[in-house]
Protein backbone atom coordinates (compact mmCIF):
# COMPACT_ATOMS: atom_id res chain seq x y z
CA UNK A 1 0.00 0.00 0.00
CA UNK A 2 1.74 3.44 -0.95
CA UNK A 3 1.64 6.20 1.73
CA UNK A 4 -1.56 8.01 2.48
CA UNK A 5 -1.69 11.77 3.24
CA UNK A 6 1.16 14.47 3.79
CA UNK A 7 2.20 16.84 1.39
CA UNK A 8 1.81 16.80 -2.43
CA UNK A 9 4.70 15.72 -5.21
CA UNK A 10 4.95 17.41 -8.25
CA UNK A 11 1.76 16.79 -10.51
CA UNK A 12 2.26 13.68 -13.13
CA UNK A 13 -0.43 13.52 -15.79
CA UNK A 14 0.52 9.96 -16.38
CA UNK A 15 0.08 10.06 -19.76
CA UNK A 16 2.36 6.50 -20.06
CA UNK A 17 5.30 8.16 -22.12
CA UNK A 18 8.09 5.86 -21.96
CA UNK A 19 5.86 2.66 -22.00
CA UNK A 20 7.21 1.43 -25.56
CA UNK A 21 9.57 -1.18 -25.22
CA UNK A 22 10.91 -1.37 -28.31
CA UNK A 23 13.64 1.10 -27.17
CA UNK A 24 15.89 1.36 -24.47
CA UNK A 25 15.67 4.86 -22.30
CA UNK A 26 19.15 6.04 -21.28
CA UNK A 27 20.89 8.89 -20.28
CA UNK A 28 22.76 10.79 -23.02
CA UNK A 29 23.25 10.06 -26.66
CA UNK A 30 27.07 9.46 -25.48
CA UNK A 31 25.94 6.62 -23.74
CA UNK A 32 23.59 5.18 -25.97
CA UNK A 33 27.05 4.85 -28.27
CA UNK A 34 29.05 3.55 -25.71
CA UNK A 35 26.40 0.93 -25.04
CA UNK A 36 25.98 -0.27 -28.73
CA UNK A 37 29.94 0.63 -29.33
CA UNK A 38 30.43 -1.98 -26.70
CA UNK A 39 28.04 -4.30 -28.05
CA UNK A 40 29.27 -4.57 -32.07
CA UNK A 41 32.73 -4.23 -30.90
CA UNK A 42 33.80 -2.83 -34.62
CA UNK A 43 36.91 -2.29 -35.75
CA UNK A 44 36.64 0.57 -37.73
CA UNK A 45 33.91 3.42 -38.00
CA UNK A 46 33.16 5.79 -40.68
CA UNK A 47 32.11 8.72 -39.01
CA UNK A 48 30.90 12.64 -40.34
CA UNK A 49 33.77 15.28 -39.97
CA UNK A 50 30.65 17.45 -39.44
CA UNK A 51 29.95 15.92 -36.16
CA UNK A 52 30.82 16.99 -32.09
CA UNK A 53 33.20 16.15 -30.07
CA UNK A 54 30.87 14.44 -27.83
CA UNK A 55 29.76 11.84 -30.63
CA UNK A 56 33.98 11.34 -30.65
CA UNK A 57 34.53 10.93 -27.39
CA UNK A 58 33.14 7.17 -27.10
CA UNK A 59 34.88 6.10 -29.90
CA UNK A 60 38.83 7.21 -27.94
CA UNK A 61 37.65 5.80 -24.88
CA UNK A 62 37.01 2.55 -26.31
CA UNK A 63 39.51 2.32 -28.30
CA UNK A 64 37.74 2.15 -31.73
CA UNK A 65 39.16 3.33 -35.07
CA UNK A 66 37.05 5.86 -36.93
CA UNK A 67 37.80 7.30 -40.20
CA UNK A 68 35.96 10.83 -41.20
CA UNK A 69 34.33 11.22 -44.64
CA UNK A 70 33.12 14.56 -46.36
CA UNK A 71 29.42 15.69 -47.16
CA UNK A 72 28.36 17.64 -49.65
CA UNK A 73 26.79 20.56 -50.08
CA UNK A 74 23.20 19.32 -49.29
CA UNK A 75 24.12 17.53 -45.91
CA UNK A 76 25.11 14.22 -48.04
CA UNK A 77 27.56 11.52 -48.02
CA UNK A 78 30.25 12.59 -50.57
CA UNK A 79 31.27 9.24 -50.81
CA UNK A 80 29.78 5.95 -49.62
CA UNK A 81 32.93 3.51 -49.09
CA UNK A 82 32.64 -0.12 -48.71
CA UNK A 83 32.51 -1.90 -45.84
CA UNK A 84 35.06 -4.34 -45.23
CA UNK A 85 34.36 -7.17 -42.23
CA UNK A 86 33.86 -5.56 -38.75
CA UNK A 87 33.13 -1.54 -40.19
CA UNK A 88 30.37 0.18 -39.91
CA UNK A 89 28.74 3.47 -41.57
CA UNK A 90 27.85 6.00 -38.69
CA UNK A 91 25.10 8.70 -39.98
CA UNK A 92 23.96 11.63 -38.28
CA UNK A 93 20.23 12.51 -39.70
CA UNK A 94 20.95 16.34 -39.66
CA UNK A 95 18.76 19.02 -38.00
CA UNK A 96 15.70 16.21 -38.57
CA UNK A 97 15.51 17.18 -42.13
CA UNK A 98 17.52 14.00 -43.66
CA UNK A 99 15.58 10.87 -42.99
CA UNK A 100 14.95 9.66 -46.45
CA UNK A 101 19.04 9.64 -46.77
CA UNK A 102 19.26 7.50 -43.25
CA UNK A 103 16.68 5.19 -45.10
CA UNK A 104 18.84 5.34 -48.79
CA UNK A 105 21.84 4.31 -46.28
CA UNK A 106 20.26 1.51 -44.47
CA UNK A 107 19.35 0.46 -48.12
CA UNK A 108 22.71 0.24 -49.19
CA UNK A 109 24.84 -0.95 -46.49
CA UNK A 110 22.09 -3.07 -44.93
CA UNK A 111 20.62 -2.96 -40.96
CA UNK A 112 23.65 -4.23 -39.33
CA UNK A 113 26.26 -1.99 -40.85
CA UNK A 114 24.74 1.39 -40.06
CA UNK A 115 24.73 3.01 -36.82
CA UNK A 116 22.13 6.34 -36.95
CA UNK A 117 22.46 9.33 -34.93
CA UNK A 118 19.14 10.86 -34.64
CA UNK A 119 19.60 13.02 -31.97
CA UNK A 120 17.84 15.53 -34.19
CA UNK A 121 14.98 13.39 -34.99
CA UNK A 122 12.75 12.92 -31.66
CA UNK A 123 9.60 13.45 -33.35
CA UNK A 124 10.77 11.36 -36.65
CA UNK A 125 12.37 8.22 -34.24
CA UNK A 126 11.50 5.12 -35.23
CA UNK A 127 12.76 1.77 -35.53
CA UNK A 128 14.46 1.13 -38.43
CA UNK A 129 16.11 -2.06 -38.20
CA UNK A 130 19.66 -0.69 -37.50
CA UNK A 131 21.43 0.99 -33.86
CA UNK A 132 20.21 4.46 -33.53
CA UNK A 133 19.82 6.63 -30.99
CA UNK A 134 17.63 10.08 -30.47
CA UNK A 135 17.55 12.46 -27.90
CA UNK A 136 15.00 13.52 -25.03
CA UNK A 137 16.99 16.67 -23.66
CA UNK A 138 17.78 18.26 -26.53
CA UNK A 139 14.27 18.87 -27.19
CA UNK A 140 11.94 19.53 -23.73
CA UNK A 141 13.17 20.89 -20.28
CA UNK A 142 14.92 17.76 -18.58
CA UNK A 143 18.14 17.04 -17.26
CA UNK A 144 18.91 14.11 -19.13
CA UNK A 145 17.36 11.59 -21.49
CA UNK A 146 18.35 9.67 -24.92
CA UNK A 147 16.29 6.67 -26.15
CA UNK A 148 18.09 3.62 -28.16
CA UNK A 149 16.80 1.01 -30.70
CA UNK A 150 18.87 -2.39 -31.11
CA UNK A 151 18.53 -4.30 -33.44
CA UNK A 152 19.14 -7.45 -30.79
CA UNK A 153 18.34 -7.84 -27.04
CA UNK A 154 20.72 -6.15 -24.65
CA UNK A 155 20.92 -5.70 -20.69
CA UNK A 156 20.76 -2.66 -19.60
CA UNK A 157 19.80 -3.00 -15.83
CA UNK A 158 23.44 -3.70 -15.19
CA UNK A 159 23.58 0.14 -15.37
CA UNK A 160 22.67 2.59 -12.65
CA UNK A 161 19.62 4.88 -12.78
CA UNK A 162 21.21 8.78 -13.43
CA UNK A 163 21.26 11.07 -10.93
CA UNK A 164 19.57 14.59 -12.89
CA UNK A 165 19.95 17.87 -12.48
CA UNK A 166 17.30 20.46 -13.37
CA UNK A 167 18.58 22.82 -11.30
CA UNK A 168 19.26 25.31 -14.25
CA UNK A 169 16.07 24.41 -15.85
CA UNK A 170 14.06 25.88 -13.03
CA UNK A 171 16.17 29.02 -12.43
CA UNK A 172 15.49 30.05 -15.91
CA UNK A 173 11.56 29.26 -15.13
CA UNK A 174 11.94 31.69 -12.37
CA UNK A 175 13.45 34.25 -14.78
CA UNK A 176 16.76 33.83 -13.13
CA UNK A 177 18.65 33.90 -16.46
CA UNK A 178 21.91 34.48 -15.97
CA UNK A 179 22.15 31.94 -12.67
CA UNK A 180 20.44 29.71 -14.88
CA UNK A 181 22.90 29.62 -17.97
CA UNK A 182 25.80 29.43 -15.37
CA UNK A 183 23.91 26.20 -14.00
CA UNK A 184 23.50 24.73 -17.32
CA UNK A 185 27.47 25.51 -18.53
CA UNK A 186 28.02 23.80 -15.10
CA UNK A 187 26.10 21.22 -15.74
CA UNK A 188 27.01 20.06 -18.94
CA UNK A 189 30.27 19.97 -18.26
CA UNK A 190 30.03 17.59 -15.70
CA UNK A 191 28.03 15.06 -18.57
CA UNK A 192 30.89 12.55 -19.84
CA UNK A 193 30.50 9.10 -21.28
CA UNK A 194 29.47 6.97 -18.24
CA UNK A 195 26.45 5.03 -18.73
CA UNK A 196 23.06 5.32 -17.01
CA UNK A 197 19.17 4.75 -17.61
CA UNK A 198 17.37 7.44 -17.70
CA UNK A 199 16.59 9.38 -14.45
CA UNK A 200 13.28 8.62 -13.09
CA UNK A 201 13.00 12.31 -12.73
CA UNK A 202 13.03 12.22 -16.25
CA UNK A 203 10.32 9.56 -16.68
CA UNK A 204 8.20 11.54 -14.94
CA UNK A 205 8.66 14.91 -16.66
CA UNK A 206 7.98 13.54 -19.70
CA UNK A 207 4.74 12.06 -18.29
CA UNK A 208 3.67 15.71 -18.45
CA UNK A 209 4.21 16.71 -22.37
CA UNK A 210 1.64 16.93 -24.98
CA UNK A 211 3.94 15.20 -27.52
CA UNK A 212 1.45 16.06 -30.32
CA UNK A 213 1.25 19.98 -29.70
CA UNK A 214 4.84 20.33 -29.11
CA UNK A 215 5.67 18.68 -32.38
CA UNK A 216 2.62 20.78 -34.54
CA UNK A 217 4.05 23.97 -32.90
CA UNK A 218 7.44 22.75 -33.89
CA UNK A 219 6.04 22.17 -37.92
CA UNK A 220 4.44 25.64 -37.29
CA UNK A 221 7.16 27.50 -36.64
CA UNK A 222 9.90 25.86 -38.75
CA UNK A 223 7.59 26.86 -41.93
CA UNK A 224 7.28 30.65 -40.74
CA UNK A 225 11.05 30.65 -40.49
CA UNK A 226 11.64 29.12 -43.71
CA UNK A 227 8.83 31.33 -45.92
CA UNK A 228 10.51 34.63 -44.20
CA UNK A 229 14.07 32.96 -44.32
CA UNK A 230 14.51 31.33 -47.27
CA UNK A 231 15.43 34.01 -49.98
CA UNK A 232 18.36 34.49 -47.04
CA UNK A 233 19.86 30.60 -47.08
CA UNK A 234 22.19 29.04 -49.25
CA UNK A 235 21.42 25.56 -47.83
CA UNK A 236 18.64 23.86 -49.41
CA UNK A 237 15.73 23.10 -47.04
CA UNK A 238 13.34 19.74 -47.10
CA UNK A 239 10.23 19.16 -45.28
CA UNK A 240 10.38 17.01 -42.51
CA UNK A 241 7.79 15.58 -39.88
CA UNK A 242 10.87 16.50 -37.14
CA UNK A 243 12.86 19.35 -37.41
CA UNK A 244 15.26 19.70 -34.83
CA UNK A 245 15.77 23.64 -35.57
CA UNK A 246 15.95 25.76 -38.76
CA UNK A 247 19.32 25.96 -40.06
CA UNK A 248 20.42 29.16 -41.68
CA UNK A 249 23.34 29.81 -43.76
CA UNK A 250 23.38 33.22 -45.56
CA UNK A 251 25.77 33.94 -48.29
CA UNK A 252 27.91 36.17 -45.74
CA UNK A 253 28.14 35.35 -41.80
CA UNK A 254 27.11 37.44 -39.67
CA UNK A 255 28.47 37.74 -35.98
CA UNK A 256 26.33 36.44 -33.47
CA UNK A 257 26.68 39.66 -30.96
CA UNK A 258 24.27 40.95 -33.48
CA UNK A 259 21.57 38.83 -32.59
CA UNK A 260 22.12 39.04 -29.11
CA UNK A 261 21.57 42.82 -28.93
CA UNK A 262 18.22 41.85 -29.96
CA UNK A 263 17.28 39.00 -27.79
CA UNK A 264 18.19 35.99 -30.06
CA UNK A 265 20.54 33.39 -28.36
CA UNK A 266 21.82 31.02 -30.93
CA UNK A 267 24.54 28.86 -30.84
CA UNK A 268 27.07 27.91 -34.04
CA UNK A 269 26.65 24.21 -33.91
CA UNK A 270 30.08 21.73 -33.63
CA UNK A 271 32.44 24.55 -33.58
CA UNK A 272 34.66 21.58 -32.41
CA UNK A 273 35.25 21.02 -35.93
CA UNK A 274 37.16 24.09 -36.38
CA UNK A 275 40.03 23.13 -34.07
CA UNK A 276 40.18 19.46 -35.71
CA UNK A 277 44.07 19.48 -37.48
CA UNK A 278 42.87 17.60 -40.44
CA UNK A 279 43.44 19.40 -43.71
CA UNK A 280 40.19 19.87 -46.06
CA UNK A 281 36.40 19.36 -44.92
CA UNK A 282 36.41 23.00 -46.61
CA UNK A 283 32.39 22.53 -46.59
CA UNK A 284 31.83 21.41 -42.89
CA UNK A 285 34.26 24.27 -41.45
CA UNK A 286 32.47 26.76 -42.95
CA UNK A 287 29.38 25.53 -41.68
CA UNK A 288 31.08 25.68 -38.31
CA UNK A 289 31.79 29.15 -38.92
CA UNK A 290 28.33 30.80 -40.11
CA UNK A 291 25.73 28.29 -39.90
CA UNK A 292 23.35 29.45 -37.38
CA UNK A 293 20.57 26.72 -35.66
CA UNK A 294 17.51 29.02 -35.01
CA UNK A 295 15.12 27.40 -32.48
CA UNK A 296 12.09 26.66 -33.25
CA UNK A 297 10.69 24.64 -30.57
CA UNK A 298 7.32 24.75 -28.48
CA UNK A 299 8.19 26.94 -26.01
CA UNK A 300 7.83 29.94 -28.88
CA UNK A 301 4.93 31.26 -30.74
CA UNK A 302 3.92 32.17 -34.54
CA UNK A 303 4.57 35.89 -33.30
CA UNK A 304 7.61 34.97 -31.76
CA UNK A 305 8.93 33.59 -34.89
CA UNK A 306 7.71 36.31 -37.07
CA UNK A 307 9.70 38.52 -34.81
CA UNK A 308 13.14 36.45 -34.94
CA UNK A 309 12.29 36.97 -39.03
CA UNK A 310 12.38 40.53 -39.10
CA UNK A 311 15.16 40.89 -37.00
CA UNK A 312 16.82 38.99 -39.02
CA UNK A 313 15.77 39.86 -42.75
CA UNK A 314 16.94 43.50 -41.44
CA UNK A 315 20.31 42.37 -40.44
CA UNK A 316 21.22 39.94 -43.57
CA UNK A 317 19.39 42.82 -45.47
CA UNK A 318 22.48 45.12 -44.31
CA UNK A 319 25.02 42.28 -44.22
CA UNK A 320 24.69 41.38 -48.04
CA UNK A 321 23.70 45.04 -50.05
Amino acid sequence: MKNIGGFFELEIANKGYLQDSSFYALSTGRACLMVLLKAINPKLVYVPFYTCDATLEPFRLLGINIRYYELNGDLTPKVQPDLLDGEYFLWTNYFGLKSDISKRIINTYGQEKVILDDTHNFFGFENLGCWSFTSVRKYFGVGDGALLYAPKPIDVSVYPQFESSTQHCALRLAGHQQEAFAAYQTYEASLDCSIGRMSSETEKLMQNVDLFWAMKQRLKNFSILHKGLERYNTLAIESSSSPYCYPLLPQNGIELSLLHENGIFVPRLWADVLKRKERGFLLEKEWSQHLIALPIDHRYSVEDMQSMVDVLSAILDQVEN
